[in-house]
Formats: structure tokens, sequence, C-alpha cells
């Protein structure tokens, strides 16, 4: 890889293309092989001989989510819509229980004007992986939609489901605050302090003095607060996890 990188900066990626086609016929089920030819493709071939590639990949590597998801990606940027959700129902018969590739699917629908396809998507979601993402993306979904009752009725399953992840209790109390319910507010954000313990997660503490229960803290702060709970799509479409050795070579390029 050092040397295609090198044959690249030289000016040379026909070159650099050979030699990733050797190391593809020598490591076919390497998925951080794929990752790295299919940048070079994207970086220096057409949309084409991208999506040839990278259906060469995941009949080899149908597992690795993330050749899937840069294919979809990639439809989904050219306009090909169809094409995109045609590559993320593949996906799913590979990987049905993939958080990553339910989130994808569901992003995708959400932005381009299909509630009720991501309605279904994340409701099938929740059967299949239910993970805490999955119920915090189907919670902001409906309240984006201004359902704040269906938002506030999945957080009763999401908070059985998932009791210790503060940010769902600190969504509860936004939420409960803009139906007016402040009484129930306030106790939401006590009950949001005491499942944060600090050390049980890598995620920032909770600030104190604006979860205070005696009182609700102000309106800005709440928002603030809120958008801090918001879940992020930075694994969807193509980022690539930051993990083993593949991850530090690639993030750079996907990001």
């Amino acid at each position: 890889m050092e040397d295609a990188d090198s044959l690249v900066a030289r000016g040379c990626p026909e070159c650099a293309r050979a030699i990733y086609a050797v190391a593809l016929t020598t490591f076919p089920t390497k998925k951080s092989v794929w990752v790295r030819a299919a940048q070079h493709e994207k970086a220096h071939g057409t949309r084409e001989s991208l999506d040839a590639l990278l259906r060469r990949a995941v009949s080899y590597c149908p597992q690795a989510q993330v050749l899937w998801l840069m294919g979809a990606k990639e439809k989904w940027q050219s306009g090909d819509v169809e094409g995109a959700r045609a590559i993320l129902n593949e996906a799913f018969r590979a990987n049905p229980d993939s958080e990553q590739v339910w989130l994808a699917a569901q992003k995708l629908e959400s932005e381009n004007s299909q509630p009720e396809r991501a309605r279904k998507l994340l409701a099938r979601a929740r059967e299949r992986a239910g993970t805490e993402r999955v119920w915090m993306k189907s919670v902001t979904l409906e309240r984006d939609l201004g359902e704040l009752e269906s938002a506030l009725a999945l957080l009763g399953p999401a908070l059985k489901a998932h009791p210790r992840f503060w940010k769902l209790h600190l969504l509860k109390a936004q939420l409960e605050s803009r139906a007016g319910q402040h009484a129930a507010a306030r106790e939401t954000l006590a009950r949001a302090v005491k499942v944060r313990r600090p050390g049980r997660t890598r995620s920032a503490p909770l600030p104190h003095s604006a979860l205070a229960p005696q009182r609700l803290a102000p309106a800005a702060h709440r928002e603030a607060l809120a958008a801090r709970a918001a879940p992020r799509d930075t694994r969807s479409f193509g980022r690539v996890p930051r993990r083993r050795a593949c991850g530090r070579e690639m993030a750079a390029s996907l990001a």
C-alpha cells in the first residue's frame, strides 16, 4: 500500500491501480485492501469503475459494512436514490443486525422526505438491533416531525431496554418540558443524574448545576443539553470505524 501511495504522489495513478489489483488478487477477503483500493478509484477513476470495484468488494467481504455503505453513499451523491436503496437492501440481507446499515437506510429516507419509510425502517431496526442509537434515532425522528406524544411514547420502552443510557433521560426531560410537564421533567433530570456514574462511560459528565432536581435549567441551556444528547451520524454512509489496523489509514480520506 505504501508503494501505491508513493506512485500516486509521483503522478502515476495507473501504476498504483496495478498494485492494488495485485493486492486484491492476493488478499481478496481483506477489507482494508478493498477500502484503500476504493479510495484510490474514487480519487483517480470514474463513478462506473468505483461502482464495479465496490460490487466485487462486497462479493468477497459481505460482512464488511463499510463497503456497502461506501457504495450506497456514492449512489446517493450521484442522485441515484433508488440505487442507494437497492445497495442497502442487499446490505440488510448480508448484515441483518447491523446498526450502521439500519441507521444509514433511515438517514437516506429521512433526508429524501420519506418519513413513513424512515419510521418503518426504525421499527424493524428496534426489533432486529435495538441498540441505544437506534432507540435514540427513533425518538428524535418523531420529535423532528413534531410528534411529541409519539416521541414520549417511544421513550418508555427505550428506557426499559437501556435504563442507564443517560442521553435518553435527558431527551425525555426536554420533551416533557416542551409538553408543559415541568414537574415530570424535573424528576427525569434528577433520574439522569443518578444513572450517570462517572467512569462508567467515555461520555462527558452531565453538568450537575443544570440538572439539579429542585429547578429546571433555563430554556436555552436545556436546548443546548438536548443538542449534546442528540445522536451523531458519523458512522453512516462510508465513514470508517476507527479501530484495528485499517482505521487510522482510512478515516481521513472518508471523512
